[in-house]
């Protein structure tokens, strides 16, 4: 079971099911109660998500390969310590292998990952456009402020001049 568990290994998406919920109000708050996990296995697909750092995108495929219903205390037994973020990630090689396991050759994933590196490239100089959009935005409005303000300190001694002069 441990193995079947790691989302690499097994292409899963755990499904708490709520075959027997109930509220029970103590204390004004209400509580939830589940007594079972579904976990389903789905098949890997080329994916198209250009977020990876490298390598091809992977994502779930819409064949459901198996299902398998557990205790939710048994699971929370076997499922061993949560893993943080960056052990959640498939290395390239894997999933490379991963992708060449489920029929897709070196070519279509080069080709996804050339396409990934396209578009989180072209994310990011639209991020940097934007950035300089903000900047060159508050840029001209201090200009016309600036402008203004000069404008106004040059007319106010004309107008006291005047004002000396007719009196």
């Amino acid at each position: 079971l441990t193995h079947s568990l790691k989302l690499y290994q097994a292409s899963f998406i755990v499904h708490v099911s709520l075959l027997s919920y109930f509220f029970i109000m103590s204390n004004s708050k209400p509580k939830v109660s589940f007594d079972e996990v579904e976990i389903l296995e789905f098949n890997y697909v080329l994916g198209d998500n250009p977020g990876v750092s490298s390598g091809a995108p992977i994502a779930l495929g819409d064949e459901l390969r198996n299902t398998i219903t557990l205790e939710v205390d048994y699971y929370e037994k076997a499922r061993g310590k949560r893993k943080n973020r960056k052990k959640l990630t498939i290395p390239v090689h894997e999933r490379a292998q991963i992708l060449m396991k489920q029929g897709y050759s070196l070519e279509a994933i080069a080709a996804a990952t050339l396409e990934a590196d396209n578009i989180s490239r072209e994310r990011m100089m639209s991020a940097n456009k934007q950035n300089w959009d903000k900047v060159n935005e508050v840029s001209e409005r201090f200009s016309r402020l600036f402008t203004k303000a000069l404008q106004r300190k040059r007319s106010e001694p004309q107008k006291s001049t005047m004002a000396a002069h007719s009196a």
